[in-house]
């Protein structure tokens, strides 16, 4: 489905990829961030938890894994999306190629 997705949008040109990235995410920061971030909440105190129970270990370094990887979203994908927002349709940077800027899929990888 996301590679279906992915595919067709690859053919857009600059001014409907950004349109298409300003409305197909829209609600996703209001839902998407906050269940992530409680997500990694909740598995950390469960990791905390399961100290000294059986798979405890795994479970608090699934748990580090979780805020890692959310630390790199923090980091790369969230920093990209705030550039990506200010664009205006008809206003796209000139470095940005058909399909978006180069190497972004307009996706998160762990979504």
């Amino acid at each position: 489905m996301v590679l279906a997705a992915l595919t067709m949008r690859l053919g857009y040109d600059a001014a409907t990829w950004t349109r298409v990235q300003h409305s197909l995410y829209r609600y996703s920061a209001v839902t998407g961030g906050p269940l992530e971030v409680e997500t990694v909440v909740a598995a950390v105190v469960f990791g905390a938890r399961a100290r000294g129970l059986r798979g405890g270990r795994l479970a608090t370094v699934g748990a580090a894994c979780l805020v890692v990887a959310l630390a790199l979203w923090f980091a790369v994908v969230n920093t990209a999306n705030a550039e990506m927002g200010r664009w205006a349709v008809d206003g796209v940077p000139s470095d940005c190629v058909a399909g978006g800027p180069r190497g972004s899929s307009g996706t998160p990888a762990a979504s």
